[in-house]
């Protein structure tokens, strides 16, 4: 992660954009979606009894094969916020751009509690509202990568 900030600066040149365009039939082609088992609470894992304690956060691959190769190829990681996390596959242009020039695989990982990565049901999350943080949301980008670049749970 640390990589991709160092590197932030040279994103910033003015370039054309996917944001105009959607994905062509070959960059859709090299994504799929994914989900990563998260816990709920990554700082104490031991709930109440009833409450799950785990979830599945979904995420997006584009250009999955270039785990599969012995090289170390970089990641780029979108950080997804309080919106589905399919709209910022079509709306990162740059990161697209940058892929293809660095080599890079792209992932698009969505919050906790928005689109599809919901932990608790629409009736009992304003329950639950506790484990929506940013202090957890980074510890599950933190764990989706580990597994993306360390075991391959995530695979």
């Amino acid at each position: 992660l640390w990589s991709f900030v160092q590197l932030a600066g040279a994103f910033l040149l003015p370039r054309v954009s996917h944001w105009d365009s959607p994905l062509s039939p070959l960059e859709r082609s090299t994504c799929s979606e994914r989900y990563f088992e998260q816990p709920l609470d990554h700082f104490a894992p031991k709930l109440p009894a009833g409450q799950a304690r785990v979830f599945r956060q979904r995420y997006i691959v584009c250009r999955q094969d270039l785990l599969d190769h012995s090289y170390n190829a970089p990641i780029l990681f979108y950080a997804g916020n309080e919106a589905n996390v399919e709209l910022y596959v079509n709306a990162t242009g740059l990161m697209w751009e940058h892929a293809e020039e660095l080599g890079a695989m792209l992932v698009f990982a969505e919050h906790r509690y928005f689109g599809k990565t919901t932990p608790f049901s629409r009736e009992t999350v304003h329950r639950h509202m506790a484990h929506l943080s940013s202090e957890q949301a980074l510890a599950d980008y933190a764990a989706l990568l580990h597994a993306l670049r360390g075991t391959g749970t995530a695979r």
